[in-house]
């Protein structure tokens, strides 16, 4: 009874909040951000209309439906993208996931061995966990009339890329610590290097490479020899991501880096299809996908753990959103060309949201190890970081454009 009224309910906000999404945005709140609040009302905590502990596989249940999104966001990420840009930043996207990530994933450990007293190790693994940039809450951001308005191009596109890319990066960082704290089946280095990095990591890029080009290439012969649709490019854009999700994880590869590698490539031939909308695309598959898995965040969120844990977590929570990401930018602000201005950097710094990705690899988490409070304490960040940068953007994002414009 609780998941199809879940389901009921979840659907219902989708409706409302495709009817309502202009207005949504005149007044700054987010699709996720209301998506959230929305399932903390329903869930046990408020309402107590829907309690997810009661499913047979709840855990199981939130890693499928953040690694679906996650796979709709990425495809929605790349069409976002202008086909050229990595050409035109790859040094600063090179920076950005070679140096930057690896900083924050340090920042963000050391940040929770200090203010939650956590080992060195489990430190490292919670601050894996809440590396990546989520695309779904950055979408948000960098998507829109009003994005276009304020936020250049190549912000838009920084901020895209990354969230995209580095969703499937922080793979490696979860599995060197999984690795270290002894929760894998590799017993040397060498052997989790050879699985977690070269197979699950580069030949899943590799994968997806090879998938986007192929399927890119039919597509556009069957656009010009008029066997295609072009309403049909929804449906296919959908069955190309779940193709590749689903074949790649089958061969125990990791399936986001996949999606996000063929999608790229993908959007390269549509790019050059004027008739077919990928814009149009891009903002329904938003719509669709957002809303489900935010709702069920607040629905499972572990409200009653965080107020045992209590000021420390704050504590916690308060560091991470000021320290996790923008000292890592400032550190390293001589080695990018493109976005070295102060407002670049601050911005760059400051809009790197916490959500699916880090949804789903908690979850994973949950699976392999008895560590629970990798979940407590990261989906404190996820509900920090959506109700912080959810409020946020629109604000910051006139500010950036006032100094820049300065």
């Amino acid at each position: 009874m609780d998941f199809h009224l879940a389901l009921a309910l979840v659907a219902f906000l989708v409706v409302i909040s495709g009817l309502l999404v202009i207005k949504l945005q005149s007044v700054n709140l987010t699709q996720p951000l209301i998506a959230m609040a929305a399932g903390l009302l329903v869930g046990p905590y408020v309402l107590d209309v829907v309690y997810m502990q009661s499913w047979q596989d709840p855990e199981h249940f939130m890693k499928l439906a953040s690694e679906f999104t996650i796979s709709m966001a990425l495809m929605a990420t790349a069409y976002r993208l202008d086909a050229g840009y990595l050409q035109r930043f790859a040094r600063t996207q090179a920076v950005i996931l070679g140096l930057v990530m690896p900083l924050m994933w340090l920042l963000s450990g050391l940040i929770a061995h200090l203010a939650l007293g956590m080992s060195w190790g489990l430190a490292l693994l919670l601050g894996a966990v809440i590396t990546p940039t989520d695309p779904v809450v950055s979408a948000t951001i960098v998507s829109g009339k009003t994005a276009e308005k304020l936020l250049p191009a190549r912000i838009r596109d920084t901020i895209s890329f990354e969230s995209g890319a580095n969703d499937g990066l922080a793979f490696p960082l979860v599995g060197l610590m999984l690795f270290i704290l002894g929760y894998t089946s590799s017993d040397h280095l060498s052997g989790w290097f050879v699985r977690v990095v070269l197979w699950e990591t580069l030949a899943a890029i590799s994968i997806g490479l090879l998938s986007g080009y192929v399927f890119g290439r039919l597509m556009h012969m069957a656009h010009q020899k008029g066997w295609m649709n072009p309403k049909a490019l929804l449906s296919f854009t959908i069955a190309f991501a779940l193709m590749v999700l689903g074949f790649v994880e089958v061969i125990h590869a990791n399936g986001i880096i996949a999606v996000f590698a063929g999608a790229l490539i993908l959007h390269r031939t549509l790019s050059n299809n004027e008739v077919l909308k990928e814009e149009k695309v891009q903002e329904m598959m938003e719509r669709i996908f957002t809303v489900p898995v935010y709702f069920f965040l607040g629905i499972f969120l572990p409200v009653e753990a965080w107020l045992k844990a209590g000021w420390p977590l704050l504590v916690f929570g308060v560091l991470i959103m000021l320290f996790r990401r923008i000292p890592a930018f400032v550190l390293l602000r001589p080695l990018f060309r493109q976005c070295k201005s102060w407002p670049d950097l601050l911005l760059l710094g400051w809009f790197g949201p916490v959500g699916v990705a880090a949804i789903f690899y908690a979850m994973h988490v949950l699976e392999e190890t008895p560590y629970r409070q990798v979940w407590v304490m990261g989906s404190f960040i996820i509900f920090l970081s959506t109700l912080v940068h959810g409020v946020s953007s629109l604000p910051f994002s006139k500010l950036y454009a006032r100094f820049a414009a300065e």
